[in-house]
């Protein structure tokens, strides 16, 4: 196997955010270019930009790898001239479809392209080139190998496999659970299976969900953990949970969790309808990070003992040992 060489540019058509579409370019020849650098022209709606990708070691192959990234909610197709300051040079063109948001694969065979000397170079200087508005600016990326583990900055998460179904799709998308908006208790997401997979998208999101305790003495434990990548023992994800009954907080968690997850709990609740909110926490970094929510919702009485319980003797008995609120009781 070929060692693809990585190297990160991200364009952002309007506002920089990890929301929108990201085009992962990999260009590759069948038989060995010699070139230094790559000239990269991207087309958008009808607005371009120019950019060079160097070449390390001089050579394709080793592939080239480099990400453009789009703003949220840009859609349609996106056309990719690139140009290779070999001689004579190679031009090819390439075209991604954009659906607003999520990774999209575009490889590139400079061997079935026409060598034409007279195209070359044409790609601009190093990113100052193109029409372009002001809010278009390239910045520095991290591509890296979606199933190792490590969520890089091209990636939505990363649970060190590429099985879909589990929360982090095969390409490194968060499948995700909730529906937006969902950042005020009128808007909030039913939550009703578990494992649910969510986003935190800025330092300002908010995530609501409803939950339901179905009788008196109930309680609310709330986990929220990674999606595999130890992102919580390794402080590259900072949530806080609350949790409500209707306006009134009842219980606040920062950092009760592995690492700095959280994990609350609220007990002793009469039978109604419950709020959770999850948000990064004050100062947290990243601002921005996928979590998986964890909700269980216990009753006293019901002979399971929960977070939220001292016991459960399976009874709403006083002076057995368990008192009717799930709370240890050895008498006088």
């Amino acid at each position: 196997m070929r060692r693809a060489v990585a190297l990160g540019i991200v364009l952002a058509l309007g506002a920089c955010s990890k929301e929108g579409s990201t085009v992962v370019v990999t260009v590759d020849s069948a038989t060995p270019v010699q070139a230094s650098q790559l000239a990269v022209v991207v087309t958008a709606n009808g607005r371009s930009k120019s950019f060079n990708v160097p070449v390390n070691g001089g050579s394709i192959p080793p592939d080239v790898v480099f990400a453009v990234q789009f703003a949220p909610g840009t859609t349609g197709t996106v056309q990719f001239d690139i140009t290779t300051d070999s001689n004579p040079p190679i031009v090819i063109s390439a075209t991604a479809s954009l659906a607003g948001a999520g990774r999209v694969d575009l490889p590139v065979m400079l061997s079935t392209v026409t060598v034409d000397e007279d195209l070359g170079g044409g790609g601009g200087g190093g990113g100052g080139g193109g029409a372009m508005s002001p809010d278009m600016t390239i910045l520095p990326s991290c591509p890296g190998t979606c199933g190792n583990g490590v969520r890089d900055c091209m990636e939505g998460c990363d649970d060190g496999n590429t099985t879909a179904g589990d929360g982090c799709s095969a390409s490194c998308n968060v499948e995700s659970s909730e529906q937006e908006p969902n950042g005020q208790r009128n808007s909030a997401d039913d939550y009703d299976h578990t494992p649910w997979f969510a986003r935190i998208s800025s330092a300002t999101d908010r995530d609501y969900y409803s939950v339901t305790v179905p009788d008196d003495g109930g309680s609310i434990v709330v986990h929220t953990l990674d999606l595999g990548d130890n992102a919580c023992a390794y402080n590259l994800m900072d949530t806080v949970v609350d949790i409500f009954e209707n306006t009134t907080l009842l219980v606040s968690d920062d950092d009760s969790g592995v690492g700095k997850c959280s994990l609350a709990v609220a007990s002793g609740l009469a039978a109604g309808d419950y709020y959770v909110r999850v948000t990064a926490a004050d100062g947290a970094s990243p601002t921005s990070f996928p979590y998986k929510l964890d909700i269980s919702v216990g009753v006293c009485g019901d002979g399971e003992v929960t977070l939220g319980e001292e016991c459960d003797d399976g009874n709403l008995i006083d002076g057995d040992g368990c008192d009717s609120s799930c709370v240890l009781d050895f008498g006088g």
